[in-house]
């Protein structure tokens, strides 16, 4: 419609144009004629009256709809962002323009913080130099002289199929990348073919500050931050101070892009933004940004350094959106940065992502908000005449699809109530979007324990208008019934929700107070989930792994029947029983003191798994404090444990490997292991220690930091 408004325009534009031109033309030509006809004594002709009423209707015409036609087509420039999909838009509108953004900007910080408005001097977001002057735009990857395409391994445990997530460690079974927490260096090693392992090279950074990384087909992806000391004093608009001590520092996302095989550089994005979360699909690299405001220029921003040259690349005013319960505290950008061409595209929207998950089709942002109108109002109360909390604490959910090119179009929303505790509380299935949710329901018991109400809800996209439609609710059963001053209620429980797992049309949920009560939901039809089975054991899981169709690995704690955390375990189930099938325990030691800790616990990514090759291993490090000859010794162990899972075994869980990394005055951390042919390489920030997988046998040590 817009297209043909536009050819309309145009055709209107020349026709008035064009009549014009006749009139003068006419006019003109008419003159001389008459001052010829004058000069040899004949009588002046006057102008045809039906041409020029012709003439000056076709040109009042063309003028009238030229002025009809214009605002609506500005007015649509305004309110149609280019990425939209072809549905009506009913959630969703466009800032459209700086004046627009900045007063929102306004009323939000009047209404939220101060009456006055905040003066800065000196800088505050420009660039930080990164040392880049004269990159190097890299090769293309070919086969080095140990790499085998053909190699078996085993690389991030990734929660979506298809969707690469970042980690500190990477292999593509050729090469090993190796990045711990807090050494801001990359070590590289080459995996030969009898799979000994050779330290190639580090890659130091000064400025840059490495977090995690990805690796695709020819790159390795840096990602991390840079920051920014920032010499300026803050003051209100009247002259007074105004946290002048505060905020030193601006951090800002940041990618760093090396060749594979060269290990060159190729590429460095940098933001105005916190990386809020990011994801590799078919070597598009997909980054969701928190900006934060600069009132000078709102917009979000990122520099570019590629073969050589620099760039800013700024999102313009018509490609941020906005929905109206916003809290306008900061903008989400939406990157798509094209792992093959290097090209980038930018969309936002107002308001800050706090989860995100992820499918081969969908991106999906949450963020959490407090409900104040509600709140003001104090209208819903529940059964007991106070407050309904239940209704405060609300989630707003947006769904982008991923286009045939890669590029993301927004495409619905919703509002649910309570609050998503991280990615694997939601999961797309079969065109559904599943996700639980939980609120503090602060509804007065017996125990004096705070109430929680948990609800699992099943949404799908409306095909006419951007939004999310609510296809069914299951808010009655998850979490063990609380006691309350009015009763025993089953739709409000005491138990916190500690993990969620999907897997195809089941859900699984634990939660605990006390025990630990693992919830299977049948989703087979959505529109009717089904709480088929609770698993009760002591203690809790805090990662699930689906081992087929029935059967579950669970990592997590153990517990008293008081629910004092006692040390870790790991359980296998079925989920048609009503108990765990077996649990290895590693308990803390209760005589003297000691503390057993693991990033399994609460990173997925720190797990080696695959049920194919039943493996499942991670790290764990132990602190110890004993009383030995009267005297008190403290004692630290770092140790790297291999499991293998058999669910057609007696003994479901073996005994594990445990490849120990060294005891030292602090901690001599293990952090992550891959599997590459048969052999797990075990990391730590000093050392590497391969081990035989079939026989638990050491290979090879090779140190990595004196």
């Amino acid at each position: 419609m817009r297209e043909f408004g536009i050819i309309l325009l145009v055709l209107l534009t020349i026709t008035f144009l064009v009549t014009i031109y006749l009139l003068i033309k006419d006019s003109i030509w008419l003159k001389r004629l008459n001052k010829y006809r004058t000069s040899e004594s004949l009588k002046p002709i006057k102008p045809s009256y039906n041409i020029l009423q012709k003439r000056f209707t076709t040109l009042a015409l063309s003028f009238v709809m030229i002025l009809a036609i214009t605002p609506i087509l500005t007015f649509n420039q305004k309110i149609e962002p280019p990425f939209y999909v072809d549905k009506q838009m009913v959630n969703v509108k466009t800032v459209g323009s700086k004046e627009k953004l900045v007063s929102m900007i306004d009323n939000y910080n009047n209404y939220y913080y101060y009456e006055e408005g905040i003066v800065w001097e000196g800088n505050i977001n420009g660039s930080v130099d990164l040392g880049l002057d004269g990159l190097n735009p890299g090769t293309v990857v070919g086969n080095g002289d140990t790499q085998n395409n053909d190699r078996d391994f085993i690389d991030t445990n990734n929660q979506v199929e298809g969707v690469q997530e970042a980690d500190i460690i990477k292999t593509d079974g050729n090469r090993i990348f190796y990045a711990p927490y807090g050494r801001n260096q990359v070590s590289i090693l080459d995996i030969s073919i009898d799979g000994t392992a050779t330290l190639k090279k580090e890659i130091d950074f000064e400025e840059f500050y490495l977090s995690t990384m990805f690796l695709t087909d020819n790159y390795v992806v840096l990602v991390g931050y840079v920051y920014e000391k920032l010499e300026r004093k803050a003051t209100t608009t009247s002259g007074e101070p105004y946290f002048d001590v505060w905020y030193p520092y601006v951090y800002s996302g940041a990618l760093y892009v090396y060749d594979k095989t060269t290990l060159e550089e190729v590429y460095v994005y940098e933001t105005q933004a916190n990386f809020a979360d990011y994801r590799v699909i078919d070597n598009k690299l997909y980054i969701i940004a928190n900006t934060q405001i600069n009132l000078d220029d709102p917009r979000p921003q990122a520099t570019i350094n590629y073969q050589g040259s620099q760039k800013t690349e700024i999102v313009d005013y018509n490609e941020i959106y906005y929905f109206d319960e916003n809290i306008v505290s900061g903008i989400t950008a939406i990157t798509v940065l094209d792992l093959e061409t290097f090209e980038t595209d930018t969309k936002g929207y107002l308001g800050r992502t706090e989860q995100i998950h992820v499918s081969q089709d969908a991106i999906y942002t949450t963020s959490t908000y407090y409900d104040y109108a509600y709140y003001n109002q104090y209208a819903n109360t529940d059964d007991t005449g106070s407050f309904n909390w239940d209704e405060f604490y609300k989630t707003s959910i947006r769904k982008f699809r991923i286009l045939e090119d890669g590029s993301v179009a927004y495409v619905g929303s919703t509002k649910v109530l309570g609050f998503v505790g991280g990615q694997y509380w939601m999961d797309e299935y079969d065109g559904y979007f599943r996700v639980i949710t939980s609120t503090p329901a602060w509804v007065p018991n017996i125990s004096n324990r705070t109430i929680y109400k948990h609800r699992l809800y099943v949404l799908k996209e409306n095909e006419l208008i951007d939004s999310l439609d609510t296809i069914s609710v299951l808010d009655k059963g998850i979490g063990k019934p609380a006691v309350t001053k009015t009763g025993l209620r089953n739709d409000v429980t005491e138990e916190q929700v500690k993990s969620v797992r999907f897997n195809g049309p089941k859900a699984h949920v634990v939660t605990f107070l006390q025990t630990d009560p693992l919830y299977t939901i049948d989703l087979s039809n959505p529109a009717f989930p089904v709480i088929t089975n609770a698993i009760e054991e002591p203690g809790f899981s805090t990662y699930l792994h689906p081992w087929g169709e029935d059967y579950l690995v669970g990592i997590g704690n153990m517990a008293t029947s008081s629910g004092m955390v006692t040390g870790i375990k790991l359980s296998v189930y079925d989920t048609n029983t009503l108990e765990p099938l077996q649990t290895y325990e590693i308990p803390y030691n209760l005589n003297g003191y000691s503390y057993s800790y693991s990033d399994a616990l609460f990173d997925p990514k720190a797990i080696l798994v695959d049920s194919e090759k039943q493996i499942f291993a991670f790290a764990i490090s132990t602190y110890s404090y004993t009383l030995i000859d009267n005297v008190y010794q403290s004692s630290y162990q770092s140790e790297y444990l291999i499991f293998k899972i058999d669910f057609n075994k007696e003994e479901i869980i073996s005994k594990p490997y445990r490849i120990e990394h060294g005891s030292a005055k602090y901690y001599f951390n293990v952090d992550r292991g891959v599997y590459i042919d048969n052999v797990v390489y075990t990391f730590s920030e000093y050392e590497m220690i391969s081990v035989n997988y079939d026989t638990g046998e050491i290979i090879q040590t090779l140190p990595l930091k004196s």
